[in-house]
């Protein structure tokens, strides 16, 4: 979970969406990225970025998870983008 809204005019989110690339290269592993006011991503055990919210936009991603065996000593997962929801359209109505 990243919280970069007070860096939000510099290139704070960028750099922390970047990290987390070679993080999942490094590992070799997917990784979710959440962030409330940041950069929200589906990253491949590669590090490239499947899918991405924008900054400044209020979307939800929603990405299936599934398990596909166990890796070492824990379940290894694959995770398929679903959609982007803008969340305009979950508010409830009054």
């Amino acid at each position: 979970m990243s919280n970069p809204g007070a860096f939000e005019q510099t290139t704070v989110p960028r750099d922390l969406l970047f990290q987390d690339q070679i993080r999942a290269a490094e590992t070799g592993l997917p990784l979710l990225r959440v962030s409330s006011n940041g950069y929200s991503a589906l990253i491949d055990r590669t590090g490239k970025i499947v899918t991405r919210t924008e900054l400044g936009v209020e979307d939800i991603l929603q990405v299936e998870l599934a398990s596909v065996g166990s890796a070492g000593s824990g379940v290894a997962y694959s995770m398929n983008p679903v959609s982007k929801v803008p969340s305009d359209s979950l508010k409830r109505s009054k």
